[in-house]
């Protein structure tokens, strides 16, 4: 007699729980994090935290989004901005994008509107026809105050931004309409001098001559013809000849300006025939190009320190060096393994709980991290997860957090950044202490 045994296979779990779910998006981050460049991270985790803490829907909270939304496509590439999208934005992509508008289309009039009290749905729909705001607000000091209804048949009735209907408004407003619709790709100008700025760093940093760092620097010439073209376009306008009155010449910028003398560096860039020959073609990158390159896509505030960096460091054409100083960092307790993520996560702040540093030399990394698993925990604590089971999902990440910051930051131990990740996680989510001390007493044992 056979016996017949049948085996059954049991069926995979396919969903997820609130515990796994939550494991998954913190380290999904940590890995889109660490994979972008030390600015377009810091970028994109302030403009995360500025959403995160953003939940109204006032006119002021809708230009905070669209602000921090526009920064980080600003910061980062298409397909990049795509992706950071799905991770941080809990809404329609579209969704996202109708701030954006807002954020790029009515700047100019953001204080008003604010006092004004407009609501977010008419922002959206004064985003298509910005050259109507100055009527709602003209009728909203007469104490008629639209309807978004009403604001809504009036654009479509006079047409937007897009050009469709362009016949329908003339005058000073049909111009200023335009006007507004150009500065919207004022970005794709600051994103092709970032990327110039960049390419001539790894240029000066992997060239072994003068005949190698020409030719490197042969696929910048192109991308500043462009940029010089959108330059004109967003900040001069056509003048007449001074002397020949049949020709039309461009405005300039005045004589000895940053802005002049970045016209100057792109029309030098964009002609090789005028490079400097020899070993003077770095020098004159370094202590020429480089510094209004700098100066023209960062923060007016910290100009002349852009400039001044370039010009007084022992080896100004040295990315590694530049982004050590900038970090504020001692170059001399850099290792050469990861330094530049090392100007990442080097910065000076003061002394982070838990890491036993005296110094105020500490991984930025911490904070960021721990402020961002502490806003993922919520997030999963506002879906039903107890919180005694974000310690698991704590330590997983900040154990793997730990790794990578111990690589760049000389001196420290990847047990030590991972307590001092959790200790601060730990406190940003605000537990009772009692229930705070439990899950550290938890951790410990």
């Amino acid at each position: 007699m056979v016996t017949t045994i049948r085996t059954t296979r049991r069926r995979a779990r396919t969903d997820m729980g609130p515990y796994a779910k939550l494991r998954q998006a913190t380290d999904e981050k940590a890995r889109f994090y660490t994979r972008l460049d030390p600015d377009a991270r810091l970028i994109a985790l302030e403009s995360e935290a500025q959403l995160n803490k953003t939940e109204a829907t006032e006119t002021g909270a809708t230009f905070t989004k669209g602000d921090a939304l526009r920064r980080v496509q600003e910061a980062l590439v298409d397909s990049t901005f795509d992706e950071w999208l799905r991770l941080v934005w809990p809404y329609d992509r579209k969704y996202a994008f109708r701030f954006i508008k807002v954020s790029k289309t009515l700047s100019e009039y953001k204080d008003r509107l604010i006092v004004a009290g407009v609501p977010r749905a008419s922002l959206f729909h004064l985003s298509r026809a910005p050259e109507m705001v100055d009527d709602v607000l003209d009728a909203i000091r007469n104490g008629k105050r639209p309807t978004v209804a009403e604001i809504s048949g009036l654009v479509s009735r006079r047409g937007s931004t897009d050009g469709s209907s362009e016949r329908e408004v003339g005058g000073a407003k049909g111009v200023r309409r335009y006007h507004a619709a150009k500065w919207g790709y004022a970005q794709q100008f600051f994103r092709r001098l970032r990327w110039i700025y960049n390419r001539v760093q790894i240029a000066l940093e992997g060239s072994t001559g003068p005949r190698a760092l020409k030719r490197a620097l042969a696929e910048v010439v192109v991308p500043s013809r462009f940029c010089i073209l959108e330059l004109r376009s967003l900040c001069l306008h056509p003048v007449p000849h001074p002397t020949e009155a049949t020709t039309i010449s461009w405005s300039s910028f005045p004589s000895g300006s940053r802005w002049a003398q970045l016209m100057k560096a792109l029309e030098d860039l964009s002609q090789r025939s005028t490079w400097p020959g020899g070993h003077k073609l770095g020098d004159w990158l370094r202590l020429d190009v480089l510094p209004v390159l700098d100066w023209s896509i960062g923060d007016s505030r910290t100009a002349r320190q852009a400039v001044d960096r370039h010009r007084t460091a022992p080896d100004a054409g040295s990315a590694r060096t530049r982004a050590i100083e900038y970090a504020g960092i001692d170059s001399s307790t850099v290792s050469d393994h990861g330094s530049h993520a090392a100007s990442a996560y080097g910065t000076r702040r003061p002394p982070v709980r838990g890491t036993g540093h005296a110094t105020g030399d500490t991984p930025e990394g911490i904070h960021a991290f721990a402020n961002l698993l502490a806003v993922i925990c919520k997030r999963g604590i506002r879906q039903g997860l107890p919180p005694e089971r974000t310690l698991p999902v704590i330590e997983h990440a900040a154990s793997s957090i730990g790794m990578i910051l111990t690589k760049v930051t000389p001196g420290t131990t990847s047990e030590g950044i991972a307590q001092a990740v959790k200790v601060n996680c730990l406190a940003a989510l605000d537990y009772p202490s009692d229930a705070r001390s439990r899950l550290e007493q938890s951790s410990r044992t």
